[in-house]
């Protein structure tokens, strides 16, 4: 899969791939991630099927915790969910994402949790950088 998807990251050892354990034995399942020192780890999962192609399901910016287990038929739950590592005195903050009927993943819940508080925001304000 490396050599066929992510060969142009080959000269960067910071990009990771791992393969998840499990799938259904028509597809597996791949994590990509972006490792680069002093910054939140960006990820996407894809879906390879028997024709050796692959599908991002899934695109999880900013993020050093990501929720997700296949269950014992190897196939993806419905919901995943991410959380980021910011510095001391800043909010985590928390994405719930649900899968589409085609298999994708999309945000539904956000949330800015800090020592006191759970906040609903805007998805939209998490992926822009706002």
């Amino acid at each position: 899969m490396r050599e066929t998807y992510f060969a142009q990251y080959d000269d960067d050892p910071n990009i990771r791939v791992s393969k998840l354990k499990g799938g259904d034995g028509n597809k597996s399942y791949y994590w990509v991630w972006d490792n680069t020192p002093e910054v939140n780890v960006t990820s996407a999962l894809f879906e390879v099927g028997p024709n050796g192609r692959a599908c991002g399901l899934l695109y999880v910016p900013l993020s050093n915790l990501v929720t997700l287990k296949l269950d014992r038929a190897g196939n993806l739950p419905n919901t995943v969910s991410s959380t980021d590592s910011p510095p001391p005195g800043y909010p985590t903050t928390r994405i719930t994402y649900r899968k589409n009927r085609d298999g994708t993943f999309r945000a539904t819940r956000c949330e800015s949790v800090n020592a006191r508080a759970i906040r609903v925001i805007a998805c939209s304000r998490v992926f822009s950088g706002d």
